[in-house]
């Protein structure tokens, strides 16, 4: 059974749930404060985040669901369950820079995906700001790289919380939530901006973080990470 609603309004949806404390996000929910050239002149910067801060890496994914007993990983859960694909690494890139994102010291990515197939329950969760509770956010930390042309596909329930990622082989991820609040409260802080923005020289290049134009650094990140199809958002503490 496929998702009745499209991976970007599901994207849309769930970071509306979060935004009263969405700083900036790549889908412009919240932005940052950016005082007027002539204030910056005297105010010194070009953007003011105050305050700790999570940055998240997030990667979008609608779901499909499978309700027989006749589906193909239906013994590894003894229930209906769902499933989302990754790219092969000859189609995309995109899975392999979530996992490098992920293993740099403070970066927090993740896979995110719906339990629930419906527009009607999207638009149910929604009104109860209870879409982040009825998804899973994957910790890309837990994943492995992946080569060639081979498929590979993420399956999981919420209830209980169980998640398998499949490849040549597959294996349990333990490193899963399905609530948004906890998963901010548990990830890595940074102390301020300057902080995330010296752990991004570690990811990104020179032409992307510029260390005079912090307004500009955060276009250039979140330019370079949509293209590849992965959503960039902080979020205040």
């Amino acid at each position: 059974m496929r998702s009745s609603f499209s991976e970007i309004s599901f994207a849309h949806i769930i970071t509306k749930e979060i935004e009263d404390k969405v700083i900036f996000s790549s889908f412009n929910l919240g932005m940052p404060y950016f005082p007027t050239q002539n204030a910056e002149n005297d105010l010194g910067y070009d953007v003011c985040l105050k305050g700790e801060l999570v940055a998240l890496f997030i990667q979008y994914k609608t779901s499909e669901k499978y309700v027989r007993k006749s589906a193909k990983y239906w013994m590894e859960f003894g229930s209906e369950y769902f499933k989302f694909d990754i790219y092969a690494d000859n189609m995309s890139p995109q899975h392999n820079l979530l996992v490098q994102l992920a293993k740099k010291e403070k970066n927090n990515v993740f896979y995110c995906a719906p339990a629930f197939i419906e527009h009607e329950k999207m638009v149910e969760f929604y009104n109860h700001k209870q879409v982040s509770k009825n998804s899973i956010f994957v910790n890309c930390r837990s994943l492995k790289e992946i080569q060639g042309d081979e498929k590979h596909d993420i399956c999981f329930t919420i209830n209980p919380v169980r998640c398998i990622m499949h490849s040549s082989d597959f294996f349990v991820v333990d490193d899963v939530f399905i609530d948004m609040d906890k998963l901010v409260e548990q990830a890595t802080h940074f102390k301020n901006i300057y902080d995330f923005f010296y752990e991004c020289r570690s990811v990104f290049n020179n032409d992307i973080i510029v260390s005079d134009n912090i307004s500009n650094s955060f276009s250039n990140i979140a330019d370079y990470l949509e293209s590849r199809g992965i959503h960039f958002i902080i979020i205040k503490k």
